[in-house]
C-alpha cells in the first residue's frame, strides 16, 4: 500500500495538461480541463486582512466530478518493473504487488516509484505506506 501525501494538492497543471494532450481527446475537452485548470488563486484572511491573492500553478480539486478521474490520468504512466508485478491505482490509492517469486525486488520496484514521484512532484508519506 503506498500513501502519497496531499495528491491531489500536488499536481502540476504542466504536467497533466502534457499526459492529457498525448491521450486521444477532442481539443475542446484538453481546452476545457485547461479552463477549469486555470485561473485559480488563493488568498489568506487573517484578523479581517485579506491577503494579495496568488495564482495557483499545482492542485485539482478532489471534491470536483473531473478531480479523481484527472489524477487516475496524472498517474497512468507510473507502472512496474517487472510483469509479474502489477500497480493498481484508483484515484489517489496505489497497491504495488510484487510475488514472492520474481524477477525485479520489491525495493527496486519500490525505488521506481519513488523516481516516478520525484519526476512528477509527487511526495511519497513513507510513515503511511506498507512495504
Amino acid at each position: 500500500m503506498i500513501d502519497f501525501t496531499i495528491p491531489f494538492d500536488t499536481v502540476g497543471h504542466v504536467i497533466l495538461l502534457h499526459r492529457l494532450s498525448q491521450l486521444s481527446l477532442p481539443g475542446f475537452v484538453i481546452n476545457w480541463i485547461c479552463s477549469f485548470l486555470s485561473g485559480r488563486g488563493q488568498q489568506c484572511k487573517i484578523n479581517g486582512f485579506l491577503s494579495i491573492a496568488i495564482d495557483i500553478g499545482l492542485s485539482i480539486v478532489q471534491g470536483s466530478g473531473t478531480g479523481p478521474t484527472l489524477y487516475i490520468i496524472m498517474k497512468n504512466d507510473l507502472c512496474s518493473i517487472s510483469d509479474v508485478s502489477d500497480i493498481f491505482r484508483y484515484a489517489d490509492d496505489t497497491t504495488l504487488l510484487v510475488p514472492q517469486h520474481t524477477n525485479v525486488e520489491l525495493d527496486v520496484e519500490f525505488q521506481n516509484v519513488k523516481d516516478w514521484a520525484g519526476t512528477n512532484c509527487s511526495k511519497l508519506n513513507l510513515s503511511k505506506t506498507n512495504k
